[in-house]
């Protein structure tokens, strides 16, 4: 498979908006910390800190953030996966209000994301 890259370039980007996306990026995670008790210099200090990490680790890159029920149904998943033991199938089902045929589907993928995370693709 092969990934498509896209340069871009100060003329592609609206930096208005691109400022304000940072702005706006700063705020929720500013808002969480204070949430999480942390003094207002401390959280300043660590959004800041977040925001040029990733900023250095993606800076100029377009990247896609998917919906939060996605990462909630991944979340979710992960949770499943940790918690059968081979005989808990029905009660997972019924915990996570599943049919078998989803519960099946969301432990094979797991267990594939498993098997790749521990067996790296050769080629």
């Amino acid at each position: 498979m092969t990934v498509k890259t896209v340069e871009v370039t100060p003329e592609k980007v609206d930096m208005t908006k691109a400022a304000s996306t940072l702005v706006e990026m700063y705020d929720v995670l500013y808002a969480a910390a204070l949430r999480e008790k942390i003094d207002k210099d401390t959280a300043h200090r660590l959004v800041k800190t977040q925001i040029f990490d990733y900023i250095r680790l993606r800076g100029a890159s377009t990247f896609y953030l998917p919906g939060l029920s996605k990462l909630e149904n991944a979340l979710r998943d992960t949770k499943i996966y940790k918690e059968f033991n081979g005989r808990n199938f029905d009660e997972l089902r019924l915990k996570y209000r599943l049919s078998d045929k989803w519960l099946r589907k969301i432990l094979k993928e797991q267990r594939e994301l498993r098997i790749k995370e521990l067996q790296p693709s050769l080629f």
